[in-house]
């Protein structure tokens, strides 16, 4: 896989679309600094997963996008793409099929990152995985940057192991390591849930199977209850439909009376109708006659109304002759105004017409005298144009012979000073003495012995530190395991206590005993012990005086009889008492099992229990409680109580279960703690011992290790010193003869400048008076140029003042006209106004002499008589329909008294059909209620015939009922969901299964793992450490190095470079000078490379801090490596440069913007050869 081209677009400096051609093995970069040289290492950098801003010498990513400059504008994102050659096949997995391959990554300014392969989008994790194994990546050892080659030497071992890695090609198995690790991870977090569901299905289980059972109870209940309920059913849908035909039988015989006297009502109604009809006739009559009437009334109002209307126009017609004549003189007057105006105007323009002449004339004579005026003073000002031209140049000559003098004397001062300090430096001049030079020799030996001393020193100091650091890492260990422990017990009694303290849970009852000061009593479980294997008997057979709290003051006992407890609670009173006497000889006493310290706790139990024998094993308890006396009771080890009529089954129902058995718990964790806590804090003892010897031993090998860098600092500073002092001599003669030629040459450089000094002081007296001529002519012509500009300002602004007068003698006159001819238009407007009036008063005046209220009268009075006649008929109208009015009440009062005697009849048919309708829907209903319940109506019957009653089968529900609410809370789907668990138990059971082997074959692929990349780092190790070992010498003429592990397991172990350049003796690679450390770390680089060659490596500036024999011989080995790598290189040098096959130019032209120059060396070469043939 070989990079072809590298394209770049907005990133950093790279705004436009560039395209870096890489077509050999050897490409260099050049160009000056700051022109982006290095950019486009960061580009291949970034476009490999670079995901650190400060590893691409940025704040941010979107630094990477170009900012904008002077001149262009920023951009909104950057692109970057390698194209490789993989003609060979080495990409390996989806991508091999390929012959070409881009890999490119694109960043918009809104963060979004997208990375593609082909075109095609990938994710970040898929570029990666293309160059695993081979030496390339965002960090890999195939990139270097500025700076990168020292640091790889200087860095701490764990770094230097990464590229070891690389190169051994283990990263990727490192990577699926750690994806091994967290898919082990996740399968025993998924086994650890699968644990806790188990175990809550277990518990699960229990409890299903309980309400399981609980459920099948009340099933057998519900079909008992259902039957009954069919039954009772059954015989009220018999009793439904007997009441259904009484009812309709009663329905028949109201209906026939109803019908009787509902004929006599019609009778009734039809007689009221024919009355009704002939009263309506008469009614509408009358109202025809009233109508008439209201027509008479309309025409008299009408009449009326019409002589008040002509009084009123009579009024309003002499109002309205009056306004017209005064209205008439007003506008008389106004046109007699309106002519005095118009002749006033006329006579104003006639006077404005005379003006507008006479101002025109003066303009003319104006204009006429402005031309001669111009040309004066367009001539005047050439003349000092001219003159200022020539000043100028006299001006200018005169600047450079200034300039030409300043200069002279300029150089003549550098010169002077040159010479001064050359003179100086020549007298300054040492020479080492010979003595001196000895006694740093002897010096140098002196401490060559110490520091083999100090070595011998260091490596008995760091010996001794593995072992105890291996004897303070198993004390740890132990006392890790020790407060394990202690923590566990102390939790387990933590909870235990916790439990026993959660036994008074009635907050009732807790505060009652709070109240009367028994909260904190003792409790009788706390004060007794009883023989292992026998809680459950005494459980059984105290009950609630096991919590029985201990009465300190027999006198408190009346006052809790007053105030008796809210539930049930016990207390006990010391007292030394006998021991009960047994009743029965051959039975053991469960007293017997007790045991107490406390004689008066003893007492209580033994009278608590005097009566309660226990039954022996193998024996019958019914059986054996025959012979126990009146009240007593035999008791089993699970607590099962046996009477002589009778047994009470014990469980685990109560808070108070188990209370003996955890207070055992809880006494022997209180014996155990102290013991693991002595037990730790001797360890603890003896961790601080070792930890304190350790540190003892560390500070002895870091004084040791620093008192020996201190003597090797001291011996590479008189080797130094040594180094200077011998090549001081030879520089101090070197540079005295340059000094004596460097004076001989600023010698003749004086005599030149003085000479020319000389002849530009010549030149600026020459000028000096020419210039003084040119000013005194200028002067002249400056004050003729005034005095003409004067007399053109003088001509212009009589021009100006002559048109001003000229244009308002116009604006006069033309106002003038305008208003005159306003006032005649107003003149005409009023004669026509006033005309109009003159109209209007003839006709009004006419309107008047027309109004007469003569005839209006006397159709008033015919109008009147004819509205009498019309009240007299209306009257007899009414009288005649009065009296049909008073038959029609009659007959209507007597359909009343029918139809009221109707109502009751018609309430009781609706009554009666109500409770037919309700026996209908009583039957329907219960016959419904059979069909849903599946029964037949025969079915019932025969069962009905064993029942006595719906009273008895009435108590059978009501007894069912209350069996089935004893029951209390029923989960009617715990069958179901019983075997829903059971299934999901054994389908998790599976998983779990499937889990262990899981973490089995994840656990033996990380062992696999770690051997093949154990075996595989170690010997990539061992052929690196032979290159490195072989290529050093080669580097610098001689001279050792090797590399070394920082532990014993190699794949959590550092790399450390030791390396001795020809000649010294250094015991640390930090006291190298900066080129011997990049030497040292290309050796180390190539020697990588020698073991996994990167497909290309980037070299960026690298040979910066090498003289030119270390150059060259880098550049042979990079030549040498060329032949399975490509490089891309930056640098400065020259060797370097010509080492290079192509050479691509970085330039600036424009300020922030980086462009390309290629030139391919071997057709450079050729052209040049045909250029001088």
């Amino acid at each position: 896989m070989r990079l072809t081209s590298v394209k770049l677009a907005g990133f950093k400096s790279f705004v436009d679309p560039t395209t870096i051609a890489v077509p050999g093995q050897l490409v260099g970069v050049v160009g000056p600094n700051g022109c982006g040289k290095s950019n486009v290492i960061d580009a291949v950098r970034w476009v490999l997963g670079e995901t650190s801003a400060k590893q691409l010498r940025g704040e941010h990513m979107h630094d990477v996008i170009f900012n904008g400059s002077a001149e262009r504008k920023p951009v909104g994102r950057a692109s970057v793409e390698l194209v490789f050659d993989n003609s060979l096949g080495r990409v390996g997995g989806a991508w091999a099929q390929y012959t070409e391959i881009s890999v490119k990554r694109v960043l918009s300014r809104d963060g979004d990152s997208n990375y593609y392969i082909n075109g095609q989008h990938v994710r970040r994790r898929d570029v990666q995985d293309i160059f695993l194994g081979t030496g390339l990546g965002p960090r890999a050892y195939s990139i270097i940057e500025q700076g990168m080659i020292s640091r790889v030497i200087t860095s701490k071992p764990e770094e230097l192991r990464v590229f070891l890695e690389e190169a051994a090609g283990v990263s990727k198995y490192r990577e699926r390591r750690r994806e091994t690790e967290l898919r082990l991870e996740d399968t025993r977090e998924n086994l650890s849930r699968v644990g806790d569901i188990q175990a809550e299905l277990e518990t699960q289980v229990g409890h299903l199977a309980q309400q399981a059972e609980v459920a099948g109870k009340y099933n057998e209940l519900q079909t008992q209850l259902a039957l009954n309920h069919n039954l009772l059913t059954f015989t009220r849908l018999r009793e439904a439909d007997t009441a259904k035909t009484r009812y309709g039988n009663e329905v028949q015989k109201v209906t026939v009376a109803l019908e009787a006297e509902t004929a006599k009502l019609r009778e009734n109604e039809r007689a009221l109708e024919d009355l009704r009809h002939k009263h309506y006739q008469e009614t509408d009559h009358l109202s025809q006659l009233q109508g008439n009437l209201y027509a008479a009334n309309a025409d008299v109002q009408s009449l009326e109304q019409e002589i008040a209307f002509l009084g009123e126009n009579r009024r309003r017609m002499t109002v309205q002759l009056d306004g017209l004549a005064t209205e008439i003189g007003e506008v008389e007057r106004r046109i007699s105004e309106a002519h005095g105006e118009r002749d006033r105007f006329q006579s104003d323009s006639e006077r404005a017409r005379a003006a507008i002449g006479e101002r025109a004339a003066d303009v003319e004579r104006a204009r006429a005298a402005l031309p001669a005026a111009e040309e004066a003073a367009r001539t005047a000002t050439a003349n000092v144009k001219s003159a200022g031209t020539e000043m100028s140049a006299a001006e200018q000559a005169q600047g450079i012979e200034e300039s030409r003098e300043s200069h002279a004397l300029k150089i003549l001062s550098q010169l002077e000073a040159r010479k001064n300090r050359l003179k100086q430096e020549n007298m300054a001049l040492v020479f080492p003495e010979p003595e001196k030079l000895a006694g740093l020799e002897r010096e140098r030996d002196s401490l060559r012995e110490k520091v083999s001393g100090l070595e011998t020193q260091q490596k008995d100091a760091e010996g001794r530190l593995p072992a105890l650091e291996d004897e303070r890492r198993a004390a740890v260990t132990t006392l890790q395991e020790k407060t394990r422990e202690v923590a566990n017990l102390e939790a387990a009694l933590k909870a235990l206590e916790s439990q026993q303290a959660k036994l008074d849970n009635n907050s009732k009852l807790a505060d009652w005993a709070r109240q009367h000061a028994l909260d904190r009593s003792e409790r009788l479980w706390q004060a007794m012990h009883v023989e292992a294997g026998w809680d459950d008997a005494v459980e059984a057979a105290l009950g609630v005086r096991l919590n029985a709290a201990r009465l300190s003051d027999e006198s408190n006992l009346s006052s809790l009889l007053r105030d008796a407890p809210p539930g049930n609670f016990a207390v006990f009173i010391e007292r030394g008492v006998p021991d009960i006497a047994s009743a029965s000889s051959h039975l053991r006493p469960l007293s017997s099992v007790v045991t107490s310290t406390r004689p008066g706790v003893l007492a209580y139990v033994k009278e608590a229990l005097g009566n309660v024998f226990i039954l022996p094993d193998g024996e019958e308890g019914l059986a054996l409680a025959k012979v126990l006396p009146p009240g007593g009771l035999l008791v089993s080890k699970a607590g099962h109580l046996f009477g002589r009529q009778g047994v009470v089954f014990h469980g685990p129902q109560s808070e108070l279960h188990g209370v003996l058995q955890r207070q055992r718990e809880i006494e022997d964790l209180q014996g155990r703690i102290p013991a693991q806590v002595r037990s730790r804090a001797e360890v603890d003892e003896r961790l601080k011992a070792l930890e304190i010897e350790l540190r003892e031993g560390q500070d002895n090998a870091r004084r040791v290790r620093e008192e020996l860098q201190r003597a090797r600092q001291q011996d590479h500073d008189l080797e130094v010193e040594y180094l200077k002092l011998s090549q001081s001599s030879k520089q101090a003669e070197a540079r005295r003869e340059a000094i004596r030629v460097e004076l001989s040459e600023i010698e003749k450089q004086e005599e030149g400048e003085k000479l020319e000094m000389s002849e530009a002081q010549h030149a600026l007296q020459r000028g000096s008076e020419a210039i003084e001529t040119i000013v005194q002519r200028l002067q002249a012509l400056e004050e003729s140029a005034r005095d003409a500009q004067s007399a053109l300002d003088t001509a212009r602004a009589g021009i100006l003042a002559a048109e001003r007068a000229h244009q308002e003698a116009q604006y006069t006159e033309r106002s003038a006209t305008d208003k005159a001819a306003s006032q005649g238009q107003l003149a005409v407007s009023l004669g026509e106004r006033l005309s109009a009036l003159g109209m209007n008063k003839a006709k009004v005046s006419e309107e008047l002499g027309a109004l007469e209220e003569g005839n209006v009268r006397e159709r008033l009075q015919g109008a009147l008589q004819v509205k009498s006649e019309r009240e007299r008929i209306l009257a007899d109208a009414r009288s005649g329909l009065e009296h049909l009015a008073d038959e029609l009440r009659s007959l209507e009062e007597g359909r009343l008294s029918v139809e009221q005697n109707l109502n009751p009849m018609r309430e009781r048919i609706t009554e009666l059909k109500l409770k037919e309708q309700e026996a209908v829907t009583n039957a329907e209903q219960y016959a419904t209620q059979l069909q849903e319940a599946g029964v037949t109506r025969e079915e019932m019957a025969e069962q009905i015939e064993k029942r006595v009653g719906s009273r008895t089968m009435q108590a059978e529900i009501t007894r069912l009922t209350e069996e089935i609410a004893a029951l209390g809370p029923v989960n009617l789907a715990a069958l179901q969901e019983l075997e829903t668990a059971r299934d999901r138990k054994g389908f998790l059971d599976a998983q779990a299964t499937d889990l262990f082997q899981a973490v089995e074959t994840l656990e033996a692929a990380i062992k696999r793992i770690d051997r093949e990349t154990r075996e595989m780092l170690q010997s990539t190790f061992d052929i690196v450490s032979a290159n490195f070992t072989e290529m050093f010498p080669a580097l610098f003429g001689g001279g050792q190095a090797s590399l070394k592990l920082t532990g014993e397991e190699i794949l959590d172990a550092g790399v450390q470079v030791f390396a001795q350049p020809p000649g010294k003796k250094n015991a640390s690679i930090q006291l190298l000078s900066g080129g011997e450390k990049a030497l040292t770390a290309i050796a180390l680089v190539f020697s990588l490379f020698k073991l996994n060659p990167a497909p290309f490596c980037l070299l960026d500036e690298v040979d910066a801090p090498l003289d030119d024999p270390n150059t060259v011989r880098f550049c042979e080995l990079v030549k040498q490596m060329s032949a399975q790598t490509q490089f891309l290189f930056i640098t400065h040098n020259k060797i370097t440069m010509e080492l290079g096959e192509q050479l691509v130019g970085v330039t600036m032209q424009e300020p922030g913007v980086s462009r390309i120059v290629e030139v391919d060396i071997e057709a450079a070469m050729e052209f040049a050869r045909k250029q001088a043939a």
